[in-house]
């Protein structure tokens, strides 16, 4: 009896070491200066759809203040932002956007990350619809471009997540 215990006691921490090692493993052998996994394809993404999902999560995580940006599953009732104007933005328009969020309210990566997350981010689609939530409703035009202000509300990127910036 004692025999068996032990053989299955073995067996488990052999187990349980095999699992670590092959963590580590994968761990050691990713580019430590990557700093989002696009190494593979979900949910019939391509690899630079599912790189920009990866990108707006670390994004997510890493603002400087907690929910400056975040996504949610698509289509959930933004109940609490009205939006004021809306508008369609190019992938490089959203580019230039982006770039100026992050090193706003990112700071805490280093200007190299910031660029290529910033560059990845908008790589999901061609095109993005914004609805810019200012709780001001005298807002109808803009002359320099999208405010900066208040906050964006992208609806259905991918039919997959909803993202908002809160600039």
């Amino acid at each position: 009896m004692k025999t068996i215990i032990f053989l299955i006691l073995s067996l488990l921490a052999f187990s349980c070491s095999s699992v670590q090692e092959e963590v580590e493993e994968s761990k050691d052998s990713t580019d430590e200066h990557t700093p989002y996994d696009n190494s593979e394809y979900r949910l019939g993404r391509t690899q630079e759809q599912q790189a920009a999902f990866d990108a707006l999560n670390r994004l997510q995580m890493s603002t400087d203040e907690s929910n400056r940006l975040y996504s949610t599953f698509a289509g959930v009732s933004q109940f609490s932002f009205t939006a004021d104007t809306s508008f369609l933005i190019s992938q490089s328009e959203l580019l230039i956007f982006m770039q100026q969020f992050v090193s706003k309210h990112c700071k805490n990566l280093t200007p190299i990350i910031q660029k290529k997350l910033a560059a990845t981010s908008v790589l999901a689609q061609k095109e993005y619809k914004v609805l810019c939530c200012n709780n001001n409703s005298n807002f109808q035009t803009y002359k320099n471009g999208p405010p900066m202000i208040g906050v964006w509300v992208m609806p259905n990127i991918l039919d997959s997540r909803d993202l908002l910036l809160f600039w």
